[in-house]
């Protein structure tokens, strides 16, 4: 029996406008890409949320994450949505703020950049999902382009998040 993922783009896409973006998740907040797991057993897409303080003159700083989710990469619809306070997705970590180094890149290339991203996510994520075989080389350029573009005040957040995926990124097949 053959099981239809949902692809990367498309989550993202959905997440959009998602009643979660839209009555859950204020405003202000730093909002993360959704990244593939299987920590709840099923393939899903997981997400967090955190407070941001943003002004014209200096980087981004995060806050702690008070809330995640995981939307089924089969179904599209809601698996989890927690607050931190209530359901952490890294009870052992103590957060804190961080500032957000920003690349010195043109929007142009920001967005060739996200769009690199969403093309290794796309392939990658049904192979993560599936346990098939896949090319270390692409693994390893993705792993490059998600720690250029997350950068590295946030990624242990990401890695906490979807360590099953991180480590199937790093993986020597």
């Amino acid at each position: 029996m053959t099981t239809d993922f949902l692809s990367y783009s498309e989550i993202q896409r959905r997440l959009h406008t998602h009643y979660l973006r839209q009555y859950e998740i204020p405003i202000e907040h730093f909002v993360s890409l959704p990244l593939p797991t299987k920590r709840l057993g099923d393939p899903g897409y997981a997400g967090f949320a955190a407070p941001a303080v943003r002004h014209p003159q200096i980087s981004l700083k995060v806050a702690p994450p008070d809330r995640w989710w995981m939307i089924s990469a089969t179904s599209g619809r809601l698996m989890l949505y927690a607050l931190q306070k209530a359901y952490s997705f890294a009870p052992d970590q103590d957060w804190e703020m961080v500032q957000v180094d920003t690349l010195p890149l043109s929007v142009a290339e920001r967005e060739a950049g996200m769009n690199t991203l969403a093309n290794f996510l796309d392939a990658l994520a049904i192979d993560f999902f599936t346990a098939a075989r896949s090319d270390n080389s692409t693994r390893k350029a993705c792993l490059e382009v998600l720690e250029t573009y997350i950068g590295s005040s946030l990624l242990p957040l990401f890695r906490a998040l979807t360590p099953d995926f991180f480590i199937w990124l790093e993986e020597k097949s």
